[in-house]
């Protein structure tokens, strides 16, 4: 009973101190300081906890044998505003660290299984895919507006540079392409008059 306190005048209750700051205060150096669970559950299931943890704000997971060795951190807020999943020292306003080489991030159209963006544990990012191949991989039509330097760009379907409609350059998935047509006939086409060297062709 001595661990508990009520300050009747402002209605404050206090567990481990005798000047409770808030409706409800819990001082103590043990750990955690706050459980909440579910007995019904499954194995291992069961807890949840919150601590102020040296200057940050924690939350974990307790297995059923609530052992101290049991214990895993899931989230950290550090009192400098950086949040942590999966890290108990985040570097950034969110930072994500994966114990294995699942989904850091995965986006998705509610009610159906077809992704909309994920970034993998390894670091590779897809947009309508599951499984990228390379740090970016899209699935379906892209359309990109400004400057775009690449070493190697691939387009597993038509690649177009210029307009949809009015495409200045394309190539087919068949290894066609075609200047100033969307519909080249050989490896190489051409619609209208070109250059080369001094000869008008």
């Amino acid at each position: 009973a001595s661990n508990l306190y009520y300050e009747s005048l402002l209605g404050r209750f206090g567990i481990g101190t005798t000047t409770p700051y808030a409706l409800m205060s819990i001082a103590t150096s043990s750990y955690p300081q706050l459980m909440l669970s579910d007995p019904g559950a499954g194995v291992d299931l069961k807890h949840w906890y919150a601590s102020s943890t040296l200057g940050s704000l924690t939350f974990g997971t307790i297995a059923d044998s609530l052992a101290t060795s049991s214990i895993t951190e899931r989230i950290r807020i550090t009192n400098a505003g950086l949040f942590g999943i999966g890290s108990t020292s985040p570097v950034a306003q969110l930072s994500i660290e994966l114990a294995s080489s699942s989904y850091a991030m995965y986006v998705g159209d509610q009610g159906t299984s077809s992704p909309l963006f994920v970034i993998t544990g390894s670091g590779t990012t897809g947009i309508g895919t599951t499984t990228p191949g390379s740090l970016l991989s899209v699935q379906g039509n892209t359309q990109i507006t400004g400057t775009t330097t690449s070493h190697v760009l691939v387009a597993t379907s038509t690649l177009l540079v210029g307009s949809p409609n009015n495409p200045t350059l394309l190539a087919l998935q068949n290894g066609f392409v075609g200047i100033g047509t969307t519909s080249p006939s050989q490896l190489f086409s051409v619609h209208g008059q070109c250059v080369t060297g001094d000869t008008l062709l």
